[in-house]
């Protein structure tokens, strides 16, 4: 039997048994917390896709979209999950998805090392930009420590003219 159709065939019945359980009232689902499937799911697939066929080299192109979805799909739910307050931080992670599909291609392909370059830009923004609001973020919430830490240093640190 082909392993596309077994896979299709596994994969529509697991979805029909959610709807149906879902319409039979056994499994209440919000859909404001599952959208992300529909993102994250095509993702996997591209991955199944790729590594069903035997991780053929020239197949690695489906690892781009794959990886691609797979992150955000992952960030999606993250984001539904605390209310998208932390959006104003994760918005790099969209450039983390590129890397990542760019660098599966890279690691499951060729290995064309100019595939590298894109990664390491894309990689290093990402890291720049989620420092920069972390930072950002950390200084506008505990600015009053630098006050409290020197206040302590103030009070109980060396007086060089005392020499104490």
């Amino acid at each position: 039997m082909d392993k596309g159709k077994i896979f299709s065939g596994l994969l529509l019945i697991f979805i029909g048994t959610f709807f149906l359980l879902q319409t039979l009232g056994i499994l209440k689902v919000s859909w404001d917390y599952l959208w992300p499937l529909f993102i994250l799911i095509p993702g996997i697939v591209f991955h199944l896709a790729f590594f069903l066929s035997g991780a053929q080299k020239n197949m690695a192109g489906l690892l781009v979209p794959g990886g691609i979805l797979v992150v955000i799909g992952s960030l999606f739910f993250f984001e539904v999950i605390t209310g998208w307050s932390f959006s104003h931080i994760t918005w790099p992670i969209y450039l983390i998805a590129v890397a990542f599909g760019l660098f599966e291609l890279w690691f499951f392909g060729n290995r064309e090392k100019g595939l590298l370059i894109p990664v390491f830009i894309l990689t290093t923004l990402a890291i720049i930009f989620l420092m920069e609001r972390f930072i950002t973020t950390s200084v506008q919430k505990f600015w009053p420590l630098a006050l409290i830490v020197l206040g302590l240093f103030l009070m109980f640190g060396k007086n060089r003219r005392e020499g104490t």
